[in-house]
């Protein structure tokens, strides 16, 4: 990974990944994983998830709805960052 959030490429890759599918969620959880993974030790505060997102679709998105969008990942990427590292699996 050149970037230490690339591994989130894999979800936002595809057009649907604000659309909350069975399949998006999939590919954010895998994705999030995989990111903790290649960073493991490397603290990776939320909100640079955000940032990330909104810098990588400003412009393409309406910036209200990309805020909400960026601020949705921004939660649930705490939420799966907190499970993994309290049961030690990244």
């Amino acid at each position: 990974m050149t970037h230490k959030l690339d591994g989130l490429d894999r979800w936002l890759n595809v057009d649907t990944w604000f659309t909350g599918h069975p399949a998006d969620d999939q590919r954010f959880f895998k994705a999030v994983y995989a990111v903790l993974l290649a960073n493991k030790g490397v603290y990776i505060d939320a909100e640079e998830v955000g940032n990330y997102i909104e810098a990588r679709y400003k412009g393409k998105l309406a910036d209200e709805f990309l805020f909400v969008e960026s601020q949705r990942a921004v939660i649930r990427f705490e939420t799966i960052r907190s499970f993994c590292i309290v049961n030690k699996i990244a």
